[in-house]
């Protein structure tokens, strides 16, 4: 008889975070269908899915199973790997997967590897990846330095500058963004410039501001107080890393935002080749710090009309940014 149904991942923040609607709609499903303990494993800070009710948090041990296994059930318990890193074999070689379309893929094998272990009804129909995106119950969190912070700015944009822990930027070598968040704060006095990763600023940058100082008295971890943040942000500029990663809640999807992810290849955008959203998605791929700032100042100037595009459409509508030979 299984009574426990424990979800597990070994990996960083944002692997801990695709799959989180994923998991909620099969702890629905499985409630109203009996009795069971939930619980997520996993190395990081206990409170990056505080706000799933029903999930008890533990930290992963090495008695848990191997990274790569899936879903198996040992004693009286079901275990579910939710990196998406152990699922390599459902699709072809080097095909990238870390994207909201692949995701619900995995999924889909999951919930029907658990009906057959469980001899339970997991309902997928019409289980499209727009029902995958991630909401946040920002009232779990410590956002009262957020709300604070955001009363009185305009015009906010957030720059995810700190390291990706995945390598996503091993190839560019784009780092801190420090000379392309400092030159834009220079020219655009009327912006706040809001950053995840500190890097020194001299006295004249009033609105470059980092969020180790927004939330200096939140305790272990603040990645979903930044995420909240982000749903005052015209712009959500990252390197798809964990922080980057939770900002993609369904609020931010829905509405008129841009995002803009820089890194090696599109297909680690958690929103690569994904159309149904009101926000703007642009790919920034190369090495050149400047022509990033180039794209950025585009899109403040709101001259850069363009939702989910490729290298060579962005070349086609804007032949100055070629981001193919950076």
């Amino acid at each position: 008889m299984i009574n426990d149904i424990v979800f597990f991942n070994h990996w960083h923040n944002g692997d801990v975070f695709l799959s989180k609607a994923y998991m909620i709609h099969l702890i629905n499903e499985l409630k109203n269908q009996g009795s069971y303990n939930f619980h997520l494993l996993h190395t990081n800070s206990s409170k990056l899915l505080a706000d799933v009710v029903d999930l008890k948090y533990s930290f992963l041990d090495t008695n848990t199973g191997d990274m790569y296994w899936q879903v198996f059930k040992k004693d009286d318990k079901i275990y579910i790997n939710t990196w998406v890193g152990a699922y390599l074999s459902f699709f072809k070689k080097n095909q990238l997967h870390s994207n909201i379309n692949t995701i619900n893929i995995i999924w889909t094998h999951i919930y029907y590897t658990v009906q057959t272990m469980m001899n339970v009804k997991i309902h997928t129909t019409k289980l499209e990846p727009q029902k995958g995106i991630p909401t946040t119950n920002w009232n779990v969190f410590d956002i009262e330095p957020a709300k604070k912070f955001v009363k009185e700015k305009m015009n906010i944009i957030l720059f995810c500058n700190g390291p990706s822990r995945s390598e996503q930027n091993s190839i560019s070598g784009i780092t801190t963004m420090e000379y392309t968040i400092k030159s834009l704060a220079r020219r655009y006095k009327n912006y706040t410039f809001v950053c995840t990763h500190k890097f020194n600023v001299e006295q004249q940058y009033t609105n470059i501001i980092f969020t180790d100082d927004i939330f200096s008295d939140v305790k272990n971890g603040d990645i979903n107080e930044i995420a909240y943040i982000s749903t005052f942000c015209d712009v959500i500029i990252g390197k798809n890393s964990g922080p980057y990663i939770y900002c993609h809640v369904k609020e931010n999807i829905e509405r008129n935002c841009t995002f803009i992810s820089v890194s090696d290849r599109q297909s680690d955008s958690y929103i690569y080749d994904f159309y149904d959203m009101a926000a703007k998605h642009i790919y920034f791929i190369g090495k050149q710090e400047s022509k990033l700032e180039e794209l950025i100042d585009k899109v403040i100037l709101n001259s850069f009309k363009v939702s989910v595009v490729s290298d060579d459409q962005i070349i086609k509508l804007n032949p100055t940014l070629d981001l193919r030979n950076y």
